[in-house]
Formats: C-alpha cells, sequence, structure tokens
C-alpha cells in the first residue's frame, strides 16, 4: 500500500476525496475526547507507524488461555490500511461534518458495528451490518495491502484493554498530547454508549462485567447478580481513581479470568427461605439492629476508655464482614513493613553488584543495599497482594453522637484467600495513618525514595518507633 500523503496537525483531505460507503456513519449519541486524541495521533503519524509499528495492536492483548489460539488484536498497519482502502471505515461525521475514521469492530448476536471516531468532535459514529457480511467485505478491501483482519473471536476480546503499547509508540515518534496510560477504548451498542456519562466508568463497568466473581476463602463461583456487578463496578472504580490503573487480569486454568488483586469477599448466592411471618421477621431485623449498635456504644465507650472491649470489637467487626464492606473512600495501598524487612534479608550481594554495576568481590554497604531494595525489589511487592494491605476506613457513631473509626486491612487474592485485618479503634482515618507512617508502612516506592536514608535503614531492620495512637490489631 502507498503511503498517504501527510497533511497538516488535524487535515484529513488525503482521505476526504477517496469514495465512501453507501451507507453513512450514524451517531452514538456519544462523545469518547480520549479515543479522538488517539484517532487524530495515529492518522498524523500514519507514515511513520506503517514504517516503524505496523504490527502494535491498537488495544492491547487479552490474557487468554494457550489451548484458546493465537490472542490478536487490531494492529496500526491493519487499521489505517482500512482506513485508505475500505469506504466502510471512513465518511463524514454526523455531528460536525469533518471526517469520521474507523476505530473499532465488533458486535454481538450476528449484528455487527464498525464504530468511527471523529478527530475533531470526539463524536462516536457507526455502520451496521450482519457479521459475515461486514467481516467479508473488510478483509476484500484489505486484499493486495499485505495485512489481515483479526478473526471475530479476536476482536471481541481486545475490547477495552489498555492502548499500552499504541501509546508507546506514539510517543517515540513525538506525540505528547495522549490520554491516561491506563485507557481503553470500550465500545457498546449505540443505545449502551448513550448512557455512559464518562470514558472511566464506561471503561471499570465493561471491565467489571467480564470477570469471574469467587468467593474468596471456598473459591465457589459467585452468580453475577446486578447487585454483584455493581459492588465490583465500584471496586474497579475505586481501583482506577487511587492507581491510575486497572486491576491486573489473570487467567488461572480452566476456572475463568480472576482477580489479582484484593477484592469483596461475597459468600456464594444461596437462595433466601421465605419467613413464615413477616412481623417475626421484622422483629429480628429490629433486635440485631439494636444488639449491633450496643455493641457499637460499648466498643466506642471502652476505647475512650482506655481499654477496648475486645468482645465487642469481635461482633461489630463480624457483623460489618457479613454485609460487606461499602466505604467508598480509602487511605491507599500500603506495603506491610514486615514484607519489606524479609524481602531486604533475602537481598544477594551478588544480584547488588550487578544491577549497580559494582567492581566484583566490592563490599557492599547497607545504602547500596537499600538502592537495589527500592530500584529492583518494591516495584514487585506492592504488586503482590499478600504482601500489600488495602487499608478502608470504617466510620462507627454511637448513640450519643460520638465518633470513632475502625480500619480494614484488605490482604489476599481472590482465588486464594483473602483476608481482613482490623485495626482501631482510633480518633480519625488521619491518625490511623500516622500511626502507620511510625510503624513502617510505606504507600507507594516514591514515599519510600523521598524517606532519609536513617529512617529507610530503621524499616528495612525493623526498628521503627510504634505510636500508641490505637490497639493492635486483631490478627
Amino acid at each position: 500500500m502507498a503511503p498517504l500523503n501527510t497533511p497538516q496537525d488535524g487535515d484529513r483531505s488525503a482521505l476526504a476525496a477517496l469514495p465512501v460507503h453507501t451507507t453513512p456513519w450514524l451517531p452514538t449519541g456519544h462523545r469518547d475526547q480520549d479515543a479522538r486524541l488517539l484517532v487524530n495521533a495515529i492518522y498524523r503519524q500514519r507514515d511513520q507507524l506503517l514504517r516503524d509499528a505496523p504490527n502494535v495492536p491498537v488495544q492491547g492483548y487479552e490474557v487468554m488461555p494457550i489451548s484458546a489460539g493465537a490472542s490478536g488484536a487490531m494492529t496500526c498497519g491493519t487499521l489505517i490500511s482500512l482506513w485508505h482502502a475500505s469506504p466502510f471505515c471512513r465518511g463524514e461525521c454526523p455531528s460536525c461534518g469533518d471526517q469520521a475514521l474507523a476505530f473499532t469492530v465488533g458486535g454481538s448476536d450476528g449484528d455487527w458495528l464498525v464504530l468511527g471516531v471523529c478527530p475533531f468532535c470526539a463524536g462516536v459514529s457507526y455502520r451496521a451490518g450482519p457479521e459475515a457480511e461486514m467481516l467479508a467485505e473488510l478483509e476484500r478491501d484489505l486484499l493486495g495491502t499485505g495485512y489481515t483482519l483479526p478473526t471475530a473471536w479476536q476482536l471481541l476480546t481486545s475490547f477495552g484493554q489498555q492502548h499500552t503499547a499504541l501509546l508507546a509508540a506514539l510517543a517515540e515518534c513525538g506525540e505528547v498530547l495522549l490520554p491516561a496510560f491506563h485507557y481503553g477504548f470500550t465500545p457498546g451498542r449505540p443505545e449502551i454508549m448513550r448512557g455512559w456519562a464518562n470514558s472511566g466508568r464506561a471503561r471499570a463497568r465493561h471491565w467489571a462485567c467480564r470477570v469471574t466473581v469467587r468467593h474468596a476463602p471456598s473459591g465457589a463461583r459467585v452468580e453475577q447478580t446486578e447487585a454483584i456487578g455493581d459492588e465490583v463496578a465500584r471496586f474497579v472504580e475505586r481501583h482506577l481513581v487511587q492507581t491510575g490503573r486497572l486491576p491486573e487480569l489473570e487467567y488461572d486454568g480452566a476456572a475463568g479470568l480472576r482477580y489479582c488483586f484484593p477484592l469483596i469477599s461475597q459468600e456464594p448466592v444461596i437462595p433466601a427461605s421465605v419467613p413464615d411471618d413477616d412481623d417475626d421477621d421484622e422483629y429480628r431485623e429490629e433486635s440485631d439492629s439494636d444488639a449491633y449498635q450496643g455493641d457499637v456504644d460499648a466498643l466506642i465507650a471502652s476505647a475512650r476508655g482506655g481499654a477496648v472491649d475486645t468482645a465487642a470489637m469481635k461482633r461489630v467487626t463480624d457483623r460489618i464482614d457479613g454485609e460487606g464492606i461499602e466505604q467508598d473512600e480509602t487511605l491507599g495501598l500500603f506495603l506491610n513493613p514486615d514484607a519489606i524487612q524479609s524481602a531486604f534479608q533475602r537481598i544477594d550481594d551478588h544480584d547488588v553488584r550487578e544491577a549497580l554495576e559494582l567492581p566484583a568481590g566490592r563490599r557492599v554497604s547497607r545504602a547500596q543495599r537499600i538502592e537495589y531494595l527500592e530500584q529492583c525489589v518494591l516495584p514487585g511487592l506492592f504488586e503482590d497482594a499478600d504482601a500489600t494491605h488495602l487499608m478502608v476506613p470504617v466510620v462507627l457513631q454511637a448513640s450519643n453522637g460520638d465518633e470513632m473509626t475502625l480500619v480494614a486491612g484488605i490482604q489476599g487474592y481472590s482465588f486464594t484467600v483473602i483476608e481482613t485485618t482490623w485495626w482501631g479503634p482510633v480518633e480519625s482515618a488521619a491518625a490511623f495513618q500516622a500511626w502507620l507512617e511510625g510503624e513502617g508502612w510505606v504507600e507507594g516506592v516514591e514515599e519510600f525514595e523521598a524517606l532519609p536514608l536513617r529512617r529507610k535503614a530503621e524499616i528495612v531492620m525493623g526498628r521503627t518507633a510504634p505510636s500508641a495512637c490505637l490497639t493492635p490489631p486483631n490478627a
């Protein structure tokens, strides 16, 4: 395929003169500014992408089992070739009249879509048609270009994946105005896309609905009810906001895709029995509520008095565990100081010399081991859910209006065991965070790197000065 003439920034005249499909683009009613940035950048850099990065996927690959065959996604070479060779993949934007370009092909139940994005107004539009006819037409248009269309299965499984490789390729081309690295274009039917308030939420919802949810202790699959879907989506949205990325997916044999991050520990769904007497049921609910409030009152009163009522603490935390933690705000993801110390003790001097390019046989200092720890070890520990705790504060209120805070430290993986450790009660989440810092918990690699060397040494050697602001954990 001959390269297209390079236009000025934002000028799509090189495609405007080519014939378009007799079926016009139809508006979805959805705008996606991140997709606009990507399509605009791909078009501007199309010649260099075709030369240097034709096999870079437009969206990242899904993690799939080997038995399912090769993974695939639309590549830059295929997409740019379709823009030039296929009238189906270009045409006038129904929102602003500029030139909209295809960005994704997919669908369900035999009805397929080519979704276009306008690089000028960010409007998302579509053309629809039967799956077999649409894919055959696109394949026909690609003849002679040297590129082929992914299979229907490969196209569908690449939806919503991050544009990591594409963003890197565009950055190599000198593009600066690009979406955040965690962004992934999420296609959908027009009526669905019209209801999306923002691309981040749509991305999280799309990710959440494709993940198998399992009961953490037993591994039993949980029924995907609407309530469970909403809870998982809220978790994903919080994770996206807190970390700037979506939780990792991991394929685990025939069991399906599961979370590789602390998450809900939902019991397997069991049909509820119908109560014989509604009045009795309401009475039991009121009694349970009264008993729980009594435990909260006892816990807060005892904490104010300087001696925590451990029995009341257990009843309160058991109740919260049973109902699920609904707190939207979290303190963050903190690395256990015990994990830091253990990792530091396992460091091999030979590895330090290689990483820091020290002469063979040279004595390795503690400062150099710490440098190796923060450069080569800590990033991996922060991705290990068995070493990190997601800290979730839960505010308790006594009958007299007095408030204190418990903090849940959630740790582990959904396909092994998720453990919740409770700390508190404390005056506030800020007081608990101060305690964490005193104990040597770390919220990020950057935070550790910013510490003075003496403080780093105290943490890795387990010689931190503990704070007395709260009671020991229940572990």
